[in-house]
This record gives structure tokens, C-alpha cells and sequence, in this order.
């Protein structure tokens, strides 16, 4: 793809906005006089991945998420299952392999938890995905569930990948919490637990097999 007004002899390029991703650049040099072209070599550009907030909490047994599943995606990755126990706060994201669905789709996931604070019964949950690569899970549109109301150890739920997202890398955080605070990416709580997990988007290419 060429890029525009780039065509100087040097170039002044905005690095992809996803953690993790690689981009491939060459300079085409043109011959004013016969119109020839030659291509150089391919340099590539990998966009490093910001430090996220690590939240604390101070119970950390007293609740935690015992196994989660991406679920309906184009590859289906297994069962993440807790065997360690309770930590307040796993990173996931190096796993693979990575849930993959196209843009535009809906990812689903399922999750359970633990707990001896709330006789079994789990506890309230949200979960946010940092779409702009900013490294934070403030943006609009970044939070992706939310179950406030009422609190249950076993979940399903789903969102939409905006249409037209760019494909590539993208960080899920999930959380559990129950201790009556505000649930926030960041904040510290007495008992639950948080996780994180990468997803990749691909383009949803509008040639489908039905059959």
C-alpha cells in the first residue's frame, strides 16, 4: 500500500497502534527519465507493547477465576483453567494459541469462579478491551460487559468487534470482585480477581463458503 504524500526522500511514518504488530515498509525509487522503478528491501516496524495497570488485592483467596474459554471463534483455543489457585492478577496474553474472529463478529466467552466469601455463589464482573492499543481501558466504547446487579460464579457473554477494526492484536481484561466497590480496570479491591488475555482480529473477508 503506498502511503500518502510519503514520496520525499525521506518519510515521516505513524507507527500501527497494536501491541505486538509488525508492519513491513520499502522505499520505491522511480527514474524520472524512463519511468523505471526499483524497490529496496523490507524493513520491518513491530510496535512494542505499553505497560498496563496491575490491579492489587488483599484477598486474594478469598475469590478468583478458575478457568475461562473463548468460545464461537474461528479457532477455538482451550480451556484456560486455574490449577495454580488464587494470585489477584494472571497475564495471559503470551498464550497461544491466540482466539482469532473477523471484524465485525461477535467473540463469546465463558468463565467461572471460586470463592469462600460468598458461599460459592461468585461475584459481580466486567470486562474491558483496550481497542486503540493505548494501554490503558479508559476509551469509550473499551468497556465490553458489565454485571453489576446481581452476582453469579458461572458466565457467558459476548460483544461485537466494531466493524472495519484493524486487524491484529487486541488485550482483554476480566474481573470478579465482590466487595461492594466500583469496578474499574485499575482499581484495588478486597476479593476477587483479575485477568488478562489477547484476541486477534482478522479481516472479515466478505467471500464466505456456506456450504
Amino acid at each position: 500500500t503506498n502511503i500518502a504524500t510519503q514520496t520525499g526522500a525521506s518519510a515521516n511514518l505513524t507507527a500501527v497502534p497494536l501491541p505486538g504488530t509488525t508492519k513491513y515498509y520499502r522505499r520505491v525509487t522511480t527514474c524520472a527519465d524512463s519511468g523505471l522503478s526499483s524497490n529496496s528491501t523490507g524493513v520491518p516496524f513491530t510496535t512494542t507493547t505499553p505497560a498496563y495497570c496491575t490491579p492489587t488485592t488483599t484477598s486474594k483467596t478469598n475469590m478468583y477465576i478458575s478457568s475461562f474459554k473463548f468460545v464461537g471463534t474461528l479457532n477455538n483455543p482451550a480451556l484456560i483453567a486455574n490449577v495454580t489457585g488464587a494470585d489477584g492478577y494472571w497475564d495471559y496474553t503470551a498464550r497461544t494459541p491466540v482466539a482469532e474472529q473477523p471484524d465485525g463478529s461477535v467473540i463469546n466467552i465463558e468463565a467461572i469462579s471460586l470463592d469462600t466469601v460468598n458461599q460459592g455463589k461468585g461475584g459481580n464482573w466486567k470486562a474491558w478491551v483496550d481497542w486503540n492499543g493505548d494501554g490503558d481501558f479508559n476509551d469509550s466504547g473499551e468497556e465490553v460487559y458489565s454485571l453489576t446487579g446481581y452476582v453469579t460464579n458461572a458466565l457467558a457473554f459476548g460483544f461485537i468487534i466494531p466493524a472495519g477494526q484493524t486487524p491484529g492484536k487486541y488485550r482483554l481484561r476480566i474481573k470478579v470482585n465482590y466487595d461492594g466497590t466500583t469496578i474499574t480496570p485499575c482499581s484495588a479491591f478486597t476479593s476477587g480477581e483479575v485477568e488478562d488475555y489477547s484476541f486477534l482480529v482478522v479481516y472479515n473477508c466478505p467471500a464466505k463458503v456456506d456450504a
